[in-house]
């Protein structure tokens, strides 16, 4: 599953989880607004990982601005 289709679904998921809870069905609701929560953690934590620069690009940047 890609990256962005990772937070659309966490995103989904913690949305109806909300509306299940909304219309009375707290218990269901509120296991799947929690594992919406958790699937959108880790897919921003991850995603945010693999940022577009090499590990130490922003430094050697740094070292050539006179």
């Amino acid at each position: 599953m890609k990256h962005q289709r990772r937070l659309a679904f966490g995103a989904t998921l913690t949305i109806v989880g909300l509306a299940i809870v909304g219309t009375g069905e707290s218990d269901l609701g509120g296991a799947v607004s929690l594992f919406g929560w958790l699937s959108l953690f880790f897919a921003i934590h991850t995603f945010g990982r693999l940022g577009p620069e090499k590990p130490g690009a922003f430094v050697q940047s740094l070292e050539e601005t006179p």
